[in-house]
């Protein structure tokens, strides 16, 4: 087959798409398309399609900086908590270390019963 026979037959698949509305979307089903959006077309209710999405934009972007000033407080209060020790966690450094001297004690204990010097 050559190049015009391809080109002749792209033409007709087309020809026949846009006869039965294939390219329009849903089969040519009562779609009509929606012309460029004007200058008319471009008012909604006194106001224009801009300024409508403008004023979206604006509503999103400070309910967003809303959330993001609270992450900050709630990051700032975990850093004072994680900062400052309280009461349990010194009582359990120092049980902590009693544990450590315990562990030492005993093995110094086991020693010394090994070799005889326990009286």
């Amino acid at each position: 087959m050559n190049w015009k026979g391809v080109v002749i037959g792209l033409m007709v698949v087309l020809f026949a798409a846009t006869g039965c509305g294939a390219l329009e979307g849903h089969g040519g089903e009562g779609v009509s398309a929606t012309p460029y959006p004007g200058p008319e077309n471009l008012s909604t209710g006194g106001k224009s399609v801009c300024d409508s999405i403008s004023d979206e934009l604006h509503k999103q972007n400070e309910a967003l900086h809303r959330e993001i000033r609270q992450l900050k407080r709630e990051i700032l209060m975990l850093r004072q908590e994680v900062s400052s020790p309280d009461v349990r966690d010194i009582i359990g450094g120092i049980g902590f270390v009693f544990g450590l001297c315990g562990v030492g004690f005993y093995f110094h204990a086991r020693a010394m019963l090994k070799k005889g010097r326990v009286e």
